[in-house]
C-alpha cells in the first residue's frame, strides 16, 4: 500500500529513484517527489532520478526547479530525447521559446520523425507566429501518421486561420471520414 511503500528509510538511492518513479506514474506525485529527493541526497548523479524530478517539478509549475533538474540530467546524458523535450517543455512555460527551440531542434537531430519533438515544436512555432514552419512540422508528423487527428486538427485551424480554406476544409473532411463525430471537425 502507499503508505507502507512511501517510509522511506533503509533504501539506497536506486530503489528510492524506482519507487519515485513508481509512485509518479501512480500520480503520487508529493510522495514520487519525497523519493527522489531522497535518491538524490544519496547519488546527486543518478540522471534518471533528475528527470523524473523534473518532470514533477513541470507538473508543479515549478519551471525554474524543472529546468535545472532537465539540464543536471542532460549534463549526465546529453542525448536523452525525453529529457531534451521535457527542457524544452519547461522553457515555454517560462517564455524563453530560444531555450526550448534548441531543445527541440537537438531532439529532432536525434531523431528526426519524434512525434513529440515535432508537435512541441508545432505548437511553439505557431504561438510564435510562424505558422509556416508550425504547418511542416505537422506535415512530417502527418506523414509519419495519417490517422493523428489532433495534428490534422492543429494543421487545418493554422490553415483557416491562415485564410487557406481549401487546406483547412482538406484537413477537417480527412478527421470526419475517419471519426465522423468529431466535435472539432464538425464545428468548422
Amino acid at each position: 500500500d502507499l503508505e507502507t511503500a512511501t517510509q522511506l528509510d533503509g533504501f539506497d538511492a536506486k530503489a528510492l529513484a524506482y519507487l519515485g518513479r513508481a509512485l509518479f506514474e501512480k500520480e503520487a506525485d508529493i510522495y514520487a517527489l519525497e523519493a527522489l529527493n531522497q535518491s538524490l541526497n544519496i547519488n546527486p548523479d543518478n540522471a534518471l532520478a533528475l528527470a523524473d524530478q523534473g518532470e514533477l517539478q513541470h507538473k508543479f509549475r515549478n519551471y525554474d526547479a524543472s529546468v535545472a533538474d532537465f539540464t543536471q540530467a542532460l549534463q549526465l546524458m546529453p542525448n536523452d530525447m525525453n529529457t531534451l523535450i521535457g527542457r524544452g517543455r519547461s522553457f515555454m512555460e517560462m517564455d524563453q521559446p530560444i531555450q526550448a527551440l534548441s531543445d527541440f531542434d537537438q531532439a529532432l537531430k536525434l531523431q528526426s520523425n519524434h512525434a513529440c519533438a515535432l508537435i512541441y515544436r508545432a505548437n511553439l512555432y505557431f504561438n510564435l507566429g510562424l505558422n509556416s514552419e508550425a504547418i511542416r512540422d505537422l506535415d512530417t508528423l502527418i506523414e509519419i501518421d495519417p490517422d493523428f487527428n489532433n495534428a490534422l486538427s492543429f494543421r487545418g485551424n493554422i490553415h483557416r486561420l491562415s485564410f487557406q480554406f481549401n487546406e483547412a476544409l482538406r484537413d477537417f473532411e480527412s478527421i470526419l471520414a475517419k471519426c465522423p463525430e468529431d466535435a472539432f471537425a464538425l464545428s468548422m
